[in-house]
């Protein structure tokens, strides 16, 4: 069995609930509003309070947001964590409550899909707001270590070569809310990943050293670690909608 988080963007309405049966394809959220508006929670990814996001902001309602401009800058004593926007727009409102940053998308409606469907068959364990829980019974692939945390997103490959970790420049923009498969990660990379708002990483190795400096920032996600055989398997399937579960260890492409 394995839990898989489906995200539901906002402008949309659930069509199941809690402990509902589906199957794989059935509708499970239908879309209501024609929202233009990406939510993006800046202290939430810069790990800081609602109420210290503000200064951290480095654009200001009413600016035009170009897709790889950056939103938030959090400088340390050794690195800066930088949240850029992956989508051009205007910055409409500042949430002070939250810490998240709205922005309206330029001809982002067309984009916006009618339904979410279920990607496998199976029980809705769970629902809360932006989120459904489905458990499954698909096998998929079998992880040998992975950190707390579920995930969900499209599947990209940083660099084919297996010798040489993934640097930090390349994690890119298009990567944010999304898995991301690499051979081996740099501790810089890692870094980024997080504080960029990479959904999930899978490895052929993370050294416990990266997951506890992680641990001690507060900036752990979902790690995965597979044996090369799956990581192959998985470098074939680049660009597929992947769901991780940190409980069963599994990686399921849908």
């Amino acid at each position: 069995m394995s839990l898989l988080p489906i995200s539901i963007p906002t402008g949309f309405i659930l069509s199941v609930k809690k402990n509902d049966e589906v199957t794989e394809g059935q509708v499970i959220a239908r879309r209501v509003e024609n929202t233009r508006e990406k939510r993006i929670p800046i202290g939430t990814l810069l790990q800081v309070s609602p109420k210290k996001t503000a200064k951290y902001l480095v654009k200001s309602p009413g600016e035009a947001i170009h897709e790889g401009e950056v939103l938030a800058r959090k400088r340390g004593l050794v690195s800066e964590v930088d949240v850029v926007s992956t989508i051009s727009g205007t910055f409409v409102r500042f949430d002070r409550e939250t810490g998240d940053v709205f922005i309206e998308q330029s001809g982002a409606a067309e984009s916006i899909p009618d339904d979410i469907t279920a990607p496998f068959t199976g029980i809705i364990r769970d629902v809360d707001t932006g989120r459904i829980l489905l458990e499954t019974k698909n096998g998929g692939f079998v992880a040998s270590k992975a950190t707390e945390g579920s995930a969900d997103g499209i599947l990209y490959l940083c660099k084919a070569e297996t010798d040489k970790p993934v640097e930090g420049s390349q994690i890119s923009v298009d990567m944010i809310g999304n898995i991301v498969l690499g051979p081996y990660f740099s501790t810089e990379a890692l870094v980024k990943s997080s504080g960029m708002g990479v959904a999930g990483i899978i490895a052929l190795d993370i050294v416990d050293e990266d997951i506890a400096l992680l641990e001690q920032k507060r900036m752990l996600f979902p790690l995965f670690v597979v044996d090369p055989q799956t990581w192959q398997a998985l470098a074939k399937r680049v660009g597929k909608k992947v769901y991780l579960d940190s409980v069963a260890k599994t990686v399921l492409i849908a």
